[in-house]
């Protein structure tokens, strides 16, 4: 039973990690590094973005407090 609650708890975080990292940091970086020609810096700090993109969705979880409910369970 607790298993099954862990796999529930880190869905939300799976899935932004997946989102911002293979469907918006690695096409921007790669337009970035070969399409846009920008210097490598810029092209590190593109693939460093991921962050930005996580921050939101986990935003928008811990405002909603589905989380809390679920540990108080």
């Amino acid at each position: 039973m607790a298993l099954g609650s862990q796999k529930r708890t880190f869905r939300p975080s799976i899935v932004a990690f997946l989102i911002s990292t293979w469907g918006i940091v690695m096409p921007l970086s790669f337009l970035g590094a070969f399409v846009w020609k920008l210097p490598v810096v810029q092209v590190v700090m593109l693939l460093q973005s991921d962050q930005i993109f996580k921050v939101i969705p986990a935003f928008c979880w811990y405002r909603s407090y589905r989380w809390i409910r679920k540990l108080t369970r």
